[in-house]
Order: structure tokens, then sequence, then C-alpha cells
């Protein structure tokens, strides 16, 4: 009976040996599989569901703002970015807006508009940094933080955001795959950003940055947090170049109604005060009438702007170019032109026009006014 009990003891103290090292290893399988989010030793920059690779280091100061360095900006913002080191001044341009900013100097000047930030246009580490997350109020965009991950998420503004809610646990996959690798488990009622479908799955990310692939049938109902906004470009122009004369009656048209009917008109030019003249009296009867006969043919007038001086004289510097561009738009606005098409042909200075094209731009865009 002694020996029977002897044998069961060791029995059990064998099966422990064997079954203890085993369940350590499914505790820690189970604790792993729950949460294997590890925080990133050096911040991840995220645009949408894509991880961009920076030139510079992100870098996040004591009271939480974001830097970006100028050659990130470029690449990934505004590719026309300029530093005028002379006067310590950067300019940048994005959609609707122009933003001048001063080296080391908590303020930014949006369309004319100043305003206090709370970063600063700074060298960090002998590198040009951009206060970034200021900056939203220029390139048009939302962004979050998440200190669990290291990882900033950034999302244009401009694009469509839509959001679902998890109605059972879901593995958010490296690929949208039964046998790829589990980036994270989720459990029911976790909100994730939806980008796009992939058969089965969506590409998704969590709130702290996780970009994944998740089963499409773990979500309830797919929220539109924001529209897509519609592009207005001219992309398809007829330019009706008979009829640029005023004083002639024409009757109505037979327009291609799948294109920009357009007639271009003389109307303005660049004087050497800077000041822009109206060539054409918007007053008179010839005029008058043209416009009638324009709206009733559904046809855009082109307000031309040409120059009776040499670019290196008047557009050098950007209080040049910010001087004209303000004179530009108030004759527009004042005469009612919608387009403004710009026909210099004598250009002697090629970077001062193309700073003026791309300054001029976003001035007027958000006017309404195309270029």
């Amino acid at each position: 009976m002694k020996k029977k009990k002897k044998n069961i003891k060791l029995l059990v103290r064998r099966t422990l040996i064997i079954l203890v090292p085993i369940l350590v290893i499914l505790v820690f399988i189970n604790s792993f599989s729950k949460s294997n989010i590890k925080r990133n030793s050096k911040t991840v920059f995220e645009i949408g569901n894509k991880v961009i690779k920076l030139d510079n280091e992100l870098i996040i100061d004591d009271n939480k703002n974001l830097y970006l360095s100028y050659e990130d900006i470029k690449n990934n913002y505004d590719e026309n970015i300029f530093y005028d080191e002379a006067n310590k001044k950067l300019i940048t341009t994005y959609n609707k807006h122009i933003a001048i900013l001063e080296l080391d100097k908590n303020n930014i000047e949006i369309n004319d508009a100043s305003s206090n930030i709370k970063g600063k246009l700074q060298y960090l580490n002998d590198v040009l940094y951009l206060p970034f997350s200021d900056m939203k109020m220029v390139y048009d965009f939302e962004y979050s933080y998440s200190d669990k991950t290291n990882i900033v998420m950034v999302d244009s503004i401009s694009n469509e955001k839509k959001t679902g809610k998890l109605i059972r646990a879901a593995k958010i996959k490296k690929k949208p795959s039964l046998f790829s690798k589990k980036l994270v488990k989720l459990q029911k009622e976790k909100e994730l950003v939806i980008f796009e479908e992939n058969d089965n799955y969506y590409s998704v990310r969590t709130n702290d940055g996780i970009i994944g692939y998740a089963l499409k049938n773990r979500f309830g109902d797919i929220n539109i947090v924001r529209e897509k906004m519609e592009d207005t470009t001219i992309k398809d122009v007829n330019i009706l170049s008979n009829y640029s004369n005023m004083k002639e009656t024409y009757e109505v048209l037979n327009l291609d109604n799948k294109k920009y009917n357009v007639v271009a008109l003389d109307l303005l030019e660049l004087e050497k005060d800077k000041e822009i003249n109206l060539k054409v009296s918007t007053s008179g009867d010839n005029y008058k009438k043209y416009m009638e006969w324009v709206e009733k043919s559904n046809v855009n007038v082109w307000a031309n702007l040409d120059s009776s001086v040499e670019i290196s004289d008047v557009m050098l510097t950007y209080d040049d170019r910010k001087e004209i561009i303000n004179n530009i738009y108030l004759a527009l606005v004042e005469n009612n032109f919608k387009v403004l098409n710009i026909n210099f042909e004598k250009i002697n200075d090629i970077n001062s026009f193309y700073r003026f094209i791309i300054e001029i731009t976003p001035k007027l865009k958000e006017a309404g006014i195309k270029t």
C-alpha cells in the first residue's frame, strides 16, 4: 500500500514537471497574443495607410510640438517650398494657401492673415525644421499621436474618411491573407479607420497607428466621417478664338458640352508701378452686350493678363510679387472675372516668374478664381 502511494506521488511529481513549463509557455503566448504592440524607438510617420520614409528624424519637443524637416515637407507636401536665406523667410504654398514663416518666430502668415503658433521655424541639429503640428492650417490635414507606439498618424481632410466598429474580436494582419502574420488582436467595440477593400479584407489603421488588414465580416455598419472633396481642375478646354471681338454680334453657338468653352479677352496689363491696367471699359455698351451674349451662350471668359514691363524689374522679391498679386486679385474681383490667363510674352527672369505663378494660384483659388 505504501509502495502504491509512493508511485502515485512520483507520477504526480513527474506530471507537474512536464505540465508546469507547458502552462507557463501557454500563458506567455496568450498574453502576447492579446497585446503585442511595441513602442518604436524612433517616431514613425504615417500618411493614411502608408508609412513614410523620412530623410530626417521627426522631432517632438517637450510641449508635444511636432517638427518635420524642410526636405521632408518638400517631398510630401510642397515641392515648390522656398527658403529665402537672406531674409530668413520661408514661403510655402498648398491648395488655397500661401504661408510665410520667419526663422525663430512663433508667427505664421496665411493668405495675408497673421496669427501666433505654438512652434516656430528653426534649425535643429543644423537642419531646418518646420513646426509640422501648426502646418495643418496650411497643408489641410488632421493628425494624432500615440505615446503607446510612438506613431504620428496624418490624414488629408480633402480625402474621404471612413470608420468601422468591430462587432466581434478581430486579428489585424500584415497582409490580406488567412496565414499572414498577426500584428495585434482587438476586442469588439474597437473603432478603426478603414481605407479600402481587398477581397474579404479591409485595409485598416488602429487608434495606435497599427496598419494592417481585418476581415470585413468583423465589422458592423461603416460610417463615412468625411466625403472626398471634388476636383475643380479645368481639364479639357475649348477656346473659341474667333469670338474675342466685343464690337461684333454673334448668334448662340453650338458648343461642345463635354468641354470648358471659353473666349480669351485681352483685359488686363501689368505696368511698371506694379498696378494692373484695365484695357477695356467694363461700363461701355459693347462690353455689356458681349457679356450678355457670353452668359446666354454658356461661354466662360478668360481675362488675359499681359505685361508691358520686364519680370526682373517688378518681381524679384516676395514683397514685390505679393503687391502685384493683390492688385491682380482686386482687379479680378471688382470686375467679376472668374478665370485669369497669364500671357506674358517676355520673361527675362524665369525664377521670379515661376515663383509668381506658384504664389498667385492659391490666392485666386481661395476666391474661386481659376488660373
